[in-house]
C-alpha cells in the first residue's frame, strides 16, 4: 500500500509539471474508467469496490457521502499515462445536508488504474 501511495504521489508531482490542457474525451481509457468510479459511487458501492479502477483514493466517498449526480469538465491536463479532470460533483453528506464541490481527479491507466482525488 506505501508503494501505492508513494507511487500516486509521483504520478502527481509529474502530472503538475509537465501537464496541459486539452479537451476531454469520456471516450478515453482514462475517461472511461473515471465514469466507471464516479458510476459506481452513485449507484451506492462501497469505495473498495469501485467498477473500472484497481484503487480509488476518495475521501468523500470514504467518509459515506452520498454521490447524487456528477458532471466532469472539459479542461483536461494530461501527462503521459496521467489525466487530470475537473469534476463537480452533486453529494448528500452522512447527515443528509447537500453539498457540492468542484475537484480534480488524476486517473492513471498504466500499470494499475488508479483513481486519486487531488488535494487541490
Amino acid at each position: 500500500m506505501q508503494q501505492l501511495v508513494s507511487f500516486v504521489a509521483v504520478r502527481l508531482a509529474v502530472l503538475a509539471a509537465t501537464s496541459n490542457d486539452s479537451g476531454f474525451d469520456g471516450s478515453s481509457p482514462a475517461g472511461e474508467i473515471l465514469r466507471s468510479v464516479l458510476d459506481a459511487w452513485k449507484q451506492g458501492r462501497k469505495v473498495d469496490d469501485p467498477s473500472g479502477a484497481d484503487y480509488v483514493a476518495e475521501p468523500r466517498w470514504k467518509e459515506g457521502y452520498r454521490l447524487e449526480r456528477f458532471e466532469i469538465g472539459s479542461n483536461l491536463k494530461a501527462a503521459d499515462l496521467d489525466v487530470s479532470c475537473p469534476v463537480e460533483l452533486w453529494m448528500s453528506s452522512p447527515t443528509g445536508e447537500a453539498v457540492r464541490e468542484e475537484v480534480y481527479y488524476v486517473v492513471s491507466t498504466s500499470p494499475r488504474r488508479v483513481v486519486v482525488r487531488s488535494p487541490s
